[in-house]
């Protein structure tokens, strides 16, 4: 019996060793790795282009269809490097990257990410899964307000949306009415549970709980009365799912359901303002800019270079090419300069009627988002079957 013990014990010790000996190696290769990836080093587009040309496919990982666009017109400007393209929900593409880094596959080169679970700077980033890159001649050109921990390309704001073929102008001015009998049954939404469109806004909602009950004061014209321990953005949450509120499976399905082209809804929707441009394909799609409390919630979307990346060069390459070049108006940000979307450059003035600045809108508090998700979810589950 004690020799089996001795055994048992003897295994385990080299589990140990082994698993710490596999865990050094692969720190120290990363180690290797980021030295030799130069982050900090100045280097202008020519430079990364001549040594690009010697490394393999660029391979992305995104949660914005936009990047099939800038891949093409990045391999236009530069020929004879290739981009391969996949998209994936963020939940998705951080297990992926896990896996990459667990297998030391390294698949992926950049990461075109958001990060309002803070899978970004509460996992990848302090697990040295992901690196910021910051252009040299562009640092002074970006904006602040955000997390210095990821580089922003552009700054995404999740909005009430409406029919304006069914309604002139903004069809509510307080989140509040949303619960009323009259709003029964014409909110749509993606799932919060696997969304970060539904899940960063409502998370606020509850953040913010003083300026929910403030806001239900002033449009019920009455106080705030909690029902037991519920405060008044969670009392808001589960108002509007028991006033039929639909779940549905992704942003299109809310696009369609608000502003098919013909339909005249009268429903609205949450989504981020980017979806403005559905107009173009003739969408009657409007956002409204000024609710209260708050019209919605400020979420940065990031790119950064994956940890072990197989092609630096034109990963930074491509970092320079999404951010617009040195002076903001090359093609490779074009896709970003539209209605509902702002870039993060302070030089770069986009496509959007309305300055952020002068919006009713507050940043997703990422760190609140990040610890709380589990009890969201849990409260969420509660009320909706």
């Amino acid at each position: 019996m004690l020799k089996k013990i001795a055994l048992i014990i003897g295994l385990t010790v080299c589990m140990v060793l082994v698993t710490g000996c596999s865990g050094k190696k692969a720190k120290d290769a990363m180690s290797v790795w980021e030295k030799n990836a130069a982050l900090d080093a100045g280097q202008s587009a020519e430079e990364l282009y001549e040594a690009a040309k010697g490394e393999g496919v660029l391979n992305i990982y995104t949660v914005s269809s936009r990047l099939f666009d800038v891949a093409e017109s990045f391999q236009k400007q530069y020929p004879g490097l290739l981009v391969e393209v996949n998209y994936y929900r963020a939940e998705e593409m951080t297990e992926k990257i896990k896996q990459n880094h667990a297998s030391e596959s390294y698949d992926c080169d950049l990461l075109f990410i958001t990060n309002g679970d803070g899978s970004l700077t509460e996992d990848l980033i302090p697990n040295r899964l992901a690196f910021k890159y910051v252009p040299y001649d562009m640092k002074d050109k970006l904006r602040t307000g955000g997390s210095d921990e990821y580089l922003s390309v552009l700054l995404e704001v999740p909005l009430l949306t409406y029919n304006e073929d069914c309604y002139i102008g903004a069809p509510i001015s307080d989140w509040w009415e949303l619960t009323e009998e009259k709003w029964r049954g014409k909110l749509y939404i993606t799932n919060p549970s696997k969304s970060m469109i539904s899940y960063t806004l409502f998370s606020m909602f509850m953040k913010n709980s003083d300026m929910m009950e403030a806001s239900y004061e002033a449009h019920f014209g009455k106080k705030y009365e909690p029902a037991g321990k519920e405060s008044a953005g969670e009392a808001f949450v589960r108002m509007l799912i028991e006033n039929g509120l639909n779940v549905v499976n992704d942003s299109d399905d809310v696009a369609n359901a608000v502003a098919l082209p013909g339909s005249k809804s009268d429903a609205v929707g949450i989504l981020n303002a980017s979806k403005l441009r559905l107009r173009d394909q003739g969408y009657p799609l409007q956002v409204c800019y000024e609710l209260e409390p708050f019209a919605g919630v400020i979420n940065p979307a990031n790119i950064m270079i994956a940890g072990g990346a197989k092609n630096i060069n034109s990963a930074k390459l491509f970092i320079r090419w999404i951010l617009g070049e040195a002076d903001g108006n090359g093609e490779g940000g074009k896709p970003f300069l539209q209605e509902g979307a702002w870039p993060s450059r302070t030089d770069a003035h986009g496509g959007a009627s309305r300055k952020l600045e002068d919006m009713n809108v507050i940043y997703t508090d990422e760190t609140y988002s990040s610890k709380n998700r589990e009890a969201f979810l849990n409260f969420w589950n509660q009320f909706y079957k």
